[in-house]
C-alpha cells in the first residue's frame, strides 16, 4: 500500500485503516532488539509508511492526498507511543534488557543529514503547519527503521530523564562507545569535505523529532561530543 503508483483500490485501504487506527501497546517476552520489534509492529509500520507516501503524491486524487496528509502526523505518534509503551513495559520488567536498548547508534549517519540525532515525533510540540509537512514523513525518515530507532532513542532519553543519578550514569555509560564512533564519523565526514569545502566536525541534534525535550539528556551528551573533538553542536 502507498501513495506512489498504487490503485485507488489500494490507497482507499490505506485511508480506511489510518481512519479507525487505535493504538495497543504488546506486551512481549523476546528480548529487545530492533527487528523483534518490527517483526510485531510489521502491519502498522508499513501501513503508516503507504499514508506517508500517500499525503505526498504526486498522482492521487487529491481528495486522498489531503486527508492522508491530515491523518499522518497523529498516526506516526500513536504508533511511536505503542513502541514506546512496549518497550519500556520491557525494561521495566527485566532490568537486562536495558544495554539492548543501546545495540545499534544513537547517533545516525547520511549524505543528507550529516551525523545526527533521531528522536520520536512524540516529542515534538508541533504547529498546524509542521506536524504533517515535517520531512519525518518523507521518504527514508518514515521507514520502519527509522521510527523505531526514533522511539529506541526517545526511550534511552526518557530514562536518563526520570532516573536516579545512578540510572543517568548508566545511560550515559552505555552512550559511550555511539559517542565517540558520532565523534569519528563527524571528524571524518569533514575531512573527506576539504577539497571542496572547509568547516569543522558537526553533530546535528535535532534531526527528527526534538531532543530539546530531553534537556537532562541532550546537555550531557553534547558535553561529551565536545570533550571527546571540541566540535560545534547544531
Amino acid at each position: 500500500m502507498g501513495g506512489r503508483g498504487n490503485s485507488i483500490s489500494q490507497q482507499t485501504k490505506t485511508l480506511e485503516w489510518a481512519r479507525k487506527f487505535v493504538a495497543k501497546s504488546v506486551s512481549f517476552a523476546d528480548s529487545l532488539s530492533s527487528s523483534n520489534l518490527k517483526h510485531i509492529y510489521c502491519q502498522e509500520l508499513k501501513s503508516y509508511f503507504a499514508l506517508a507516501g500517500l499525503s505526498r503524491s504526486l498522482t492521487a486524487p487529491s481528495e486522498m492526498v489531503d486527508e492522508a496528509y491530515n491523518l499522518v502526523f497523529a498516526v506516526r505518534v500513536a504508533i511511536e507511543k505503542e513502541i514506546r509503551a512496549s518497550v519500556m513495559q520491557l525494561v521495566k520488567r527485566d532490568s537486562a534488557q536495558l544495554p539492548r536498548l543501546f545495540d545499534g547508534s544513537f547517533f545516525g549517519t547520511s549524505k543528507k543529514q550529516g551525523v545526527s540525532v533521531r528522536m520520536p515525533l512524540l516529542a515534538c510540540n508541533t504547529t498546524s503547519l509542521c506536524a504533517a509537512a515535517c520531512y519525518a514523513h518523507d521518504a527514508l525518515d518514515a521507514t520502519p527503521n527509522s521510527v523505531i530507532r526514533g522511539v529506541l532513542n526517545g526511550c534511552i532519553a526518557e530514562l536518563h530523564e526520570r532516573g536516579d543519578r545512578t540510572m543517568r550514569c548508566l545511560v550515559i555509560k552505555l552512550l559511550g562507545p555511539s559517542i565517540r564512533r558520532a565523534v569519528r564519523a563527524s571528524i571524518a565526514e569533514s575531512n573527506l569535505a576539504k577539497s571542496t569545502f572547509m568547516r569543522q566536525p558537526r553533530i546535528r541534534f535535532s534531526h527528527v523529532g526534538e531532543i530539546a525535550a530531553f534537556p537532562p539528556t541532550g546537555q550531557p551528551t553534547q558535553l561529551l561530543c565536545r570533550q571527546s573533538a571540541r566540535m560545534p553542536q547544531w
